[in-house]
């Protein structure tokens, strides 16, 4: 009897101990703002776009310098209870004389798999009659594993 309780408790040790493979779903994804998307039911990665810093320049408006728009995204490995955030921008300055920019792409190792993310597109463009809201903006990115 008790070699059986043991064998049994050994053997939900060891399947519990099993570490899921990290993976993102590839191809041309949207994210919406505070809005976590589940990119691969088995892994149970989510990823969220946390934070969107738009200094664009208004549609209505003439600018002599175009702006920049910024975003973060926030990867939960949730089987593994870690975190990741990556930000890509469009047009940021550099954030000291002789530093690099952060691009509007970039690399990302997630539990040993690598992806190469790409940032599409963010709408809605800013306007100074109807100023968006966070809620308002959708992120296109492109994911691409290498």
């Amino acid at each position: 009897m008790y070699k059986t309780a043991w064998l049994f408790l050994l053997i939900v040790f060891l399947t519990s101990c099993k570490t899921e493979k990290v993976s993102l779903k590839e191809g041309s994804r949207t994210f919406y703002y505070q809005q976590p998307d589940l990119t691969d039911p088995k892994s149970q990665t989510l990823v969220t776009l946390t934070q969107v810093e738009d200094a664009r320049c208004p549609e209505d408006v003439n600018c002599i310098w175009g702006g920049y728009v910024s975003v973060n995204l926030e990867f939960d490995l949730r089987g593994l209870k870690k975190k990741q955030n990556l930000k890509l921008c469009f047009g940021c300055p550099s954030p000291k004389p002789g530093d690099t920019p952060t691009p509007a792409d970039s690399d990302i190792n997630l539990e040993g798999t690598k992806y190469h993310l790409t940032l599409q597109s963010v709408k809605p463009n800013p306007n100074t009659k109807t100023p968006p809201k966070k809620e308002d903006y959708e992120v296109i990115i492109q994911i691409d594993k290498l």
